[in-house]
């Protein structure tokens, strides 16, 4: 490659050229293509986590020292912003997340994961409770008593089994992206986006963004009217003897459900 940018009269910078080898390090990221994996220094980490503890800290800041996180030098940015209770929230976030994180990120698969192909389905039914089924596994429950607390949205109804089976199995999801299918546009778009102006969805969001940073998953939703799974359907409303019969391999007894508390970030 080298004789080639020569040929081509593209100068190079020696300083910057490495190679060939199996690994490198690429603006300030190492990239393996041995392990497949992505990583950064501790240093960088630990540098990183005090600058976020510090804006924790602050009330005020101008916009070009937010965008100190990023490492972005922009013109222009002086203007004085507030630093709310929810982008403190969002702060907190990454900086628990960097707190426990080894730095090592793997390379995600090309191809989506489709629910077929792992047996991965989910139903929310707002009037009876919420299922979902992986690989033989499953979790049927009520809805939580903090849920009348909360605004009557569907929305919520339906994002919440999906935060549920991504803590119980998201560790069985590492470098993939995993589709599911869902009827509410609202939730789709949430998902995918990874945010909301609701507050009350946000601290699930939060959560969901989480346990995918920690497990290295992505969640892809698509929005499908009137999709409807029959194994989902009948554990959202419980009706356990026709789960029989349509999952006759499942597995006898119900994954338990993590309390509420450990399904948002707030």
């Amino acid at each position: 490659m080298v004789s080639a940018f020569t040929n081509l009269g593209v100068p190079l910078s020696a300083e910057k050229t490495e190679g060939p080898s199996t690994s490198l390090e690429f603006l300030g990221i190492t990239l393996d293509s041995i392990s497949l994996q992505a990583s950064l220094p501790i240093e960088k980490i630990h540098h990183t986590s005090l600058l976020i503890a510090n804006f924790l800290l602050a009330h005020r800041c101008t916009k070009r020292q937010l965008f100190s996180l990023l490492a972005t030098s922009t013109p222009n940015l002086h203007d004085h912003i507030t630093l709310t209770e929810a982008s403190k929230m969002e702060l907190k976030l990454w900086h628990h997340f960097l707190s426990t994180w080894n730095g090592i990120s793997f390379f995600y698969d090309d191809h989506i994961t489709k629910p077929e192909d792992i047996q991965l389905f989910i139903d929310a039914a707002p009037s009876a409770g919420f299922g979902g089924f992986y690989a033989g596994k499953w979790f049927a429950a009520a809805w939580p008593r903090e849920f009348p607390s909360l605004p009557n949205s569907s929305t919520i109804h339906e994002i919440y089994p999906v935060i549920i089976a991504a803590i119980l199995w998201g560790h069985e999801w590492s470098k993939k992206t995993i589709a599911i299918y869902s009827d509410n546009s609202a939730a789709v778009d949430i998902i995918n986006k990874g945010r909301s102006h609701s507050l009350d969805i946000m601290q699930f969001i939060r959560r969901l963004t989480l346990v995918s940073a920690q497990h290295q998953f992505i969640i892809r939703a698509s929005y499908i009217p009137g999709h409807k799974n029959a194994i989902a359907d009948s554990l959202s409303r419980f009706s356990l003897q026709k789960f029989k019969l349509l999952a006759p391999d499942s597995d006898p007894l119900p994954t338990p459900t993590p309390p509420y508390s450990a399904t948002i970030f707030n």
